[in-house]
């Protein structure tokens, strides 16, 4: 495992909400799942992405 990375809190809250926004405006859009889907092989999925999305700003904002 590596060592962790000391990333300023004021810097982490805006990458996490920066994450955020990513992730609802990739939602917001009813043809990117299409796209993203043909793009990628269908190797991952547009929730998946949000979910990984959520999961960092989460990680990053210190919430469970």
């Amino acid at each position: 495992m590596s060592e962790p990375i000391a990333v300023d809190p004021a810097d982490a809250i805006e990458i996490a909400e920066a994450l955020q926004w990513l992730r609802d405006w990739l939602g917001s859009d009813p043809h990117l799942a299409a796209s993203m889907h043909r793009y990628s092989f269908g190797l991952f999925t547009l929730a998946e992405i949000s979910a990984d999305l959520d999961r960092f700003a989460s990680t990053l904002s210190g919430r469970p």
